[in-house]
């Protein structure tokens, strides 16, 4: 199954974007303080090594970061510093061919 073009966006290294999604009909997102400690510990483990976060907003139906996508080379230092592994397949790729990964 492909993502369909519109889904997708391409993230420029050092430049800051304002991230941020719902759920369809008002539905709960987070639907108790635990959902949210959560999102967070997931949000750290897998986007903290390429982000830099300025500010956030959880919201029962919705989230909003502000961020700033890292440089190409600290990201790679990060990778590189994790055992092969760890490493997911898009990270491996990264670490492979990094000017076929599109951020």
């Amino acid at each position: 199954m492909s993502i369909p073009e519109k889904y997708l966006s391409t993230f420029e290294e050092n430049a800051t974007y304002h991230v941020y999604n719902r759920t369809n009909n008002h539905e709960l997102l987070f639907k108790s303080e635990k959902n949210y400690q959560f999102f967070l510990k997931q949000y750290r483990k897998y986007l903290y090594p390429f982000v830099e976060s300025f500010a956030y907003c959880l919201l029962p139906n919705h989230f909003h970061f502000i961020i700033k996508v890292r440089a190409i080379k600290e990201m790679e230092g990060h990778l590189q510093s994790l055992s092969s592994e760890s490493l997911i397949k898009a990270e491996k790729l990264f670490l492979e061919q990094p000017e076929k990964i599109s951020i």
